[in-house]
C-alpha cells in the first residue's frame, strides 16, 4: 500500500496534482501487476496536512509503537533552524591573494616577537580588506563589519589589535612597499620599464589645521574643498596601473617640490626610470626646468586653448600617422632648430588625435548649434524688447562660448569660434624632455596619466580613504599605505579576471556562510558556489571555499 500521485494540466497551463491511497494486486489472469485505489485524498494543495500527520501516527501506533517513539525523538521530527548568514567570499578571496603577493609573510616578519603577534598580522590584513570590500573607520570594523563577515580568526581582536596594526604599518612601511612591490613584479611580471607617478590632495573633517610639524594644512584642494585641511598623497604605479610606492607631504606642498623625494626613495630599486607624468596645470617653465633637474623625465600635457606653444604646434605642417587604434601622433618640431636655445633642445611635442573621439566632439558640436541657432531664432523679435534674455544667452555655460555680437548689436553664432575648435576635435598635446621614447611611447605614457587618477580615484570613491578620520602624522601615513595595499589587491584581481573590481566585488558578495542549529547540534556551510563566482576564483588562482566548515 502506498500513497499515488497523478497530475492534471489546466487548459492555462497549470498543473494539479491528486493524491490516492492505492496498492498493487496480482492479476493471475493477466499475469502482471494491477494498481487498485482504495481512497482518493483530493488534491495536493487542498489537503489537511496535520490530519494525515494525526492518521500516519495513529497507524504506527497499532503496528510500530517503537517506530512512533524513534521517530518522535529523532532529529529529523524537528526542522534545522538557520542562525545567520554572513558575507565570505570576498575576505576568502582577498586572503588567497593577500597570502600569495607574500604580504602575509612580509607582515609576519614585521610583527616579529612582539606581543601578539599573530592578531597584529590578522588585524593589518582585516584593515585593508575591509578597504577594499565595505571602508568603514577602524572603530567600525570592530563594532559593526566584522559582524557583518564570517572570519574565525577575527574572533580574538580587540579595538586596540587594530591602531596597534596601523602603527605596525606607519613604522615598516618603507621595507614592506619596497619588498612586496617587487614580489609582485616577479610574480605577475610586471613592465617595470616605466613607472609613473602623479600627486593628489586629501581632505580632512576638521576646520583647523595642525600646528608645528603636522600635516593637515591649508593648501590647493584637488577635492574641491578648500574650507578643509589636507595632505598631498603621492603614488607611483605600473603601466598596469599597480602601485609602486605611496608618500604623504603636508597639504600646502608644490607638487614639483615633491619630485626630489620621489627620486631618493627610488634610487636604489633598480627601476630603469621614473617618468613624472602630469596634465596642463603643472605647465610652466619653473616647473618644467624643477622636474627636469638631474636628468629626470617627464611627459607633461599642454593646454590646446591657453598656451602659445599649442598654437605654434598646431599650425606646423606634418601628417599623422596611425600608432594603435583610435590614436594618431605627429611630432612636430618646436621651436625649430634654428630658433631652440640650447638648453631646451631636449623638448618634444607630440601631438596625438583620437579620430572616433574627433566624431564624437563634432557631433556634439552639431546638436549644440543647432539648439543654439534656434534660440537666437526665438531671441529675434524681442531681443532689443528684453535685453535680459539676450544677456542671459550670451553668459550661458552651453552657448556662450560660441557668440558673439554682430555689426548691428545682435547676437549671432560666430564661426570662427566654431572652426577654431573643429581644428581641435580629438586632440590633445604632450611634451616630453625623454630622448629615447618614441612618438608613440609618449602618447600612450600620458594616457598613463589616466591610469595614475582612476587610480586617485578609486582610492577616493571605492577605497574611501577620504575623509581622514586621524590625527597624527603615523596614523594618517599608515592609513594611506592601507588603502594603497588595497588597490594593490584590487589591481591584481582585475588584471588576472578582466573584470572591474566592483562587479568582482558584487559577485563574490553573495557568497555567504551560513549556520544551522538543530537538535544534533550546529552546522556551517558555504552558499552552493555559482558559475560566475567559480570562473572569477578560477581566473584568479584561487580554489573555491570547502563547502562544510563544521558539523557538531
Amino acid at each position: 500500500m502506498y500513497i499515488r500521485t497523478t497530475t492534471r494540466r489546466n487548459k492555462d497551463g497549470s498543473v494539479v496534482r491528486y493524491l490516492q491511497l492505492a496498492e498493487s494486486v496480482w492479476d493471475a489472469a493477466q499475469q502482471r501487476s494491477q494498481t487498485r485505489v482504495l481512497y482518493n485524498l483530493g488534491r495536493e494543495d487542498a489537503l489537511d496536512a496535520e490530519a494525515l500527520r494525526r492518521l500516519a501516527q495513529s497507524l504506527l501506533r497499532v503496528v510500530a509503537p517503537e517506530a512512533l517513539e524513534r521517530l518522535k525523538d529523532s532529529p529529523e521530527a524537528t526542522p534545522l533552524r538557520l542562525e545567520w548568514a554572513k558575507e565570505y567570499g570576498g575576505l576568502h578571496a582577498l586572503r588567497a591573494l593577500w597570502e600569495e603577493l607574500g604580504l602575509a609573510e612580509e607582515i609576519s616578519r614585521a610583527c616579529g616577537e612582539r606581543p601578539s603577534a599573530a592578531q597584529l598580522a590578522e588585524a593589518a590584513f582585516l584593515i585593508v580588506a575591509n578597504r577594499a570590500l565595505a571602508p568603514e573607520s577602524k572603530l567600525g570594523v570592530h563594532e559593526r563589519w566584522l559582524g557583518d563577515v564570517h572570519w574565525p580568526a577575527a574572533q580574538e581582536l580587540q579595538l586596540h589589535h587594530l591602531y596597534l596594526a596601523l602603527d605596525l604599518l606607519a613604522e615598516e612601511k618603507a621595507r614592506l612597499e619596497k619588498e612586496i612591490f617587487f614580489r609582485v613584479a616577479d610574480l605577475l611580471s610586471a613592465d617595470v620599464d616605466l613607472v609613473f607617478y602623479d600627486t593628489t590632495s586629501v581632505y580632512f573633517e576638521s576646520e583647523e589645521e595642525d600646528e608645528g610639524e603636522g600635516l593637515r594644512r591649508w593648501g590647493h584642494s584637488k577635492d574641491y574643498r578648500p574650507g578643509s585641511p589636507q595632505i598631498v598623497v603621492g603614488l607611483a604605479i605600473t603601466r598596469e596601473g599597480l602601485p609602486v610606492k605611496s608618500w604623504i607631504w603636508p597639504g600646502n606642498t608644490a607638487d614639483v617640490s615633491t619630485v626630489e623625494q620621489v627620486k631618493r626613495d627610488l634610487a636604489g630599486w633598480r627601476l630603469n626610470r621614473v617618468i613624472y607624468v602630469a596634465d596642463g596645470g603643472m605647465m610652466s617653465q619653473e616647473n618644467l626646468t624643477h622636474l627636469a633637474r638631474g636628468g629626470s623625465g617627464y611627459i607633461v600635457g599642454v593646454p590646446l586653448r591657453k598656451s602659445k606653444e599649442a598654437a605654434a604646434v598646431l599650425a606646423r605642417p606634418g601628417r599623422f600617422r596611425t600608432v594603435a587604434e583610435n590614436l594618431e601622433v605627429k611630432e612636430v618640431a618646436y621651436p625649430s632648430p634654428e630658433e631652440e636655445p640650447v638648453a631646451e633642445k631636449r623638448r618634444r611635442y607630440v601631438l596625438c588625435r583620437n579620430p572616433e573621439e574627433a566624431k564624437r566632439q563634432q557631433h556634439r558640436r552639431d546638436e549644440l548649434l543647432r539648439e543654439l541657432e534656434a534660440e537666437l531664432k526665438a531671441l529675434e523679435p524681442r531681443e532689443e524688447e528684453h535685453p535680459k534674455a539676450a544677456c542671459a544667452l550670451r553668459s550661458s555655460r552651453r552657448f556662450g562660448a560660441y557668440l558673439k555680437a554682430g555689426a548691428d548689436g545682435r547676437l549671432e553664432i560666430d564661426r570662427a569660434k566654431v572652426a577654431q575648435e573643429e581644428k581641435l576635435d580629438g586632440k590633445w598635446l604632450v611634451l616630453t624632455n625623454d630622448a629615447s621614447l618614441s612618438a608613440e611611447d609618449v602618447a600612450l605614457g600620458y594616457k598613463q596619466l589616466l591610469r595614475v587618477e582612476e587610480s586617485f580615484r578609486r582610492l577616493k570613491h571605492g577605497i574611501d580613504i577620504r575623509p581622514v578620520h586621524h590625527r597624527t602624522p603615523q596614523r594618517i601615513e599608515a592609513h594611506v599605505f592601507a588603502c594603497v595595499l588595497a588597490l594593490l589587491l584590487e589591481r591584481v584581481a582585475e588584471l588576472r579576471t578582466g573584470e572591474r573590481w566592483g562587479e568582482v566585488r558584487r559577485h563574490l558578495g553573495r557568497l555567504k556562510m551560513v549556520a544551522y542549529s538543530g537538535p544534533g547540534g550546529q552546522a556551517l556551510q558555504t552558499t552552493e558556489i555559482t558559475d560566475e563566482q567559480r570562473n572569477l576564483l578560477q581566473a584568479m588562482k584561487i580554489e573555491p571555499p570547502r563547502r562544510i566548515h563544521h558539523i557538531g
